[in-house]
Parts: structure tokens; sequence; C-alpha cells
């Protein structure tokens, strides 16, 4: 069925109706941090095992390559887990959240990580980047493929549970005496 006011919708509005249906599709709701057309997007997906909390984030691919490429990412690894508990915290602005999603577009682009997925995908193709942040504020890239357009909620969650699974092996001082549950439904 057509809408018989789509005529009058402005592309603005056309774009968050299509990353409205995409994100409710993966599980995901429209206010997860993305805005704009999510079929041109990066997506980062940060989870924070300190605040036990999963966020989502989107930057136009456009936007993505004009980052600054000489940041050193060891030096961005402990603002992005500031940030992280900030934002779980509920102590962020709007505004800061905005320029605090940049910082994790600009950490993983400065990542070993994102050197070697550049080396292996198609050119144009869509980054699902996932950082975990553990105890005591060490953060660990990751780069994942998702079906559609976004990661839905339950791949992120087996995703997540492999690089914890492995992380737990190598590096057991990053984790909390209790154990991280990703929850399930809409994050």
């Amino acid at each position: 069925m057509t809408n018989p006011h789509a005529d009058r919708l402005t592309p603005e509005q056309i774009d968050a109706e299509v990353a409205r249906s995409h994100l409710d599709a993966a599980g995901w709701s429209l206010d997860a941090g993305v805005s704009g057309n999510v079929v041109r997007h990066h997506f980062v997906y940060l989870t924070d095992f300190r605040h036990q909390t999963t966020v989502l984030a989107s930057l136009d691919m456009d936007s993505f390559a004009a980052l600054p490429r000489d940041v050193d990412a060891d030096e961005l690894a402990s603002a992005v887990a500031s940030l992280s508990a900030d934002r779980a915290r509920g102590a962020l602005t709007e505004a800061q959240w905005a320029e605090g999603r940049l910082l994790l577009f600009a950490y993983i682009r400065a990542t070993g990580t994102y050197e070697q997925w550049i080396r292996v995908v198609d050119a144009g193709e869509r980054m699902h980047a996932l950082i975990n942040a553990y105890e005591p504020g060490w953060v660990r890239p990751a780069m994942a493929r998702a079906d559609g357009v976004v990661m839905s909620t339950h791949r992120l969650a087996d995703m997540v549970r492999e690089i914890t699974r492995l992380d737990m092996q190598s590096h057991p001082e990053w984790f909390p005496t209790r154990p991280f549950v990703l929850g399930s439904g809409k994050a």
C-alpha cells in the first residue's frame, strides 16, 4: 500500500523511515544513534562490560573517509573507554554523544583491525565494527559482516559472546568478577 502523503515527505523524513525499517528489522530502535541514509553508513557496535550496555552508532561513508588518518589508536583507546562509561551512566548530552560517535569511528580507523579489514573487503562495502570495553578500561576492536544493512541484535550477541570467550582466555584481567550477559530484544 502506498502512502497518499508520500509526495509531502522530505528527503530527511524518507531517510528516517528507511532507517527505522532497517533498524526495527534488526532489533534496534531508531534512537540508537543513527540518522540519515543508513544504506550509505558504516556502523560501530559498542558493548561496555563494566556497565552492561550496548549502543549502536553510525556515520555516513563520506564523513568516515574524511576522518583524519594520522591518529594513534592507543591514544584514542582510553578516550573510547571513558566515552563508553560516560554514555552508559547517562552523563553525556546529545551533542557530546554526537562528537563521541566521531571518536568511535576515528578509533576504529586508526586500528590495525581496520587496516586488515580494508585489505579484504570490496570497495564501498559497509563496515560493521565491534568495540568491546572491558575492565579496567581496555577496549577491543573487531570487524564483522552483516546480512543486512544493520547487524541484528541477535547476531551481535553471538559475535560478542565468541569474542569475549576468546578474550577471556587471553586476557582474564579485562573482566569483572561477574559475567556479562548481553540482553535480548531491543537494544
